[in-house]
């Protein structure tokens, strides 16, 4: 199912469930969506919904879209077209994550900054590859970006992070990662090596659990945290540091959770 139509079907049953009466709008290419495809979806506080797509970044205001899109000529467009997701910061600027690097986006100047990041000589250098979950801790002024390369933690307000070496090295794909608020760390899946943690207090990232080696998505829920891979689903038993059996009887991929009150309602 299209993520797009998927998230509205969701909104229709919360809605109905709730009793309440909303008018439901089907969004696509004929309503001014640069492309069906959409990665992720964001609402700003000023009420927009952003949309990220395999072809460009869309703004909705509730009748009509703006597209953002990689001019060549223009150093203050987004980086690339493609994007993988969306997040806000205290500021109200939006991060983009996209496949040629995330960036910030600036609605008053309406331009796009790309970001940089201390290696572990102390350089900055720019970070230019695909980001693949961006997630802002406001409570802790701290922004953090899983990318191709590793995960790097931005403070809120500042465009230059720190990468955080794994085994001393920066060379490792951070394919998904998922905050807990109460233990005071993110949960990061490496891509070939498994389920690790961030300490935010000890600045380390550690391995957990190499049982599973390959995902797509992990999200944090009521329930648990959740698995997502080719295979299926797994839930993660962090007292026991054990997986769950997957939740479906066949080959299943998973390439996103969303959840809904204590609900985990996943998208393929």
């Amino acid at each position: 199912m299209n993520k797009l139509m998927f998230f509205l079907v969701i909104s229709l049953l919360h809605i109905q469930a709730s009793g309440q009466n909303y008018p439901i709008r089907h969004l696509d290419i004929s309503s001014g969506l640069s492309n069906n495809s959409v990665a992720s979806i964001y609402q700003d506080q000023n009420g927009y919904m952003w949309f990220g797509t395999f072809d460009g970044l869309n703004r909705y205001d509730g009748n009509d879209f703006k597209i953002y899109r990689h001019i060549h000529t223009d150093p203050n467009s987004i980086q690339g077209n493609a994007i993988s997701c969306i997040e806000g910061d205290f500021e109200n600027n939006l991060w983009v994550g996209t496949t040629a690097g995330p960036v910030v986006f600036n609605a008053e100047r309406s331009s796009f900054s790309p970001l940089q990041y201390y290696d572990t000589n102390k350089k900055i250098k720019p970070l230019n590859v695909t980001a693949y979950e961006i997630i802002a801790v406001h409570g802790l002024h701290m922004i953090l970006v899983a990318t191709k390369e590793a995960i790097v933690v931005y403070k809120e307000g500042e465009k230059i992070g720190t990468a955080i070496p794994f085994n001393g090295k920066l060379n490792y794909i951070a394919r998904s990662i998922s905050y807990n608020a109460k233990k005071q760390i993110f949960y990061v899946f490496i891509t070939g090596t498994g389920l690790c943690q961030y300490d935010i207090k000890s600045k380390k990232l550690t391995l957990l659990n190499n049982t599973i080696t390959g995902a797509n998505c992990i999200k944090l829920t009521n329930e648990g945290l959740w698995i997502g891979s080719d295979e299926g689903a797994y839930l993660y038993n962090d007292r026991l540091n054990t997986f769950s059996k997957n939740y479906f009887l066949e080959k299943n991929s998973r390439t996103r959770f969303f959840s809904a009150g204590k609900q985990t309602l996943d998208c393929h």
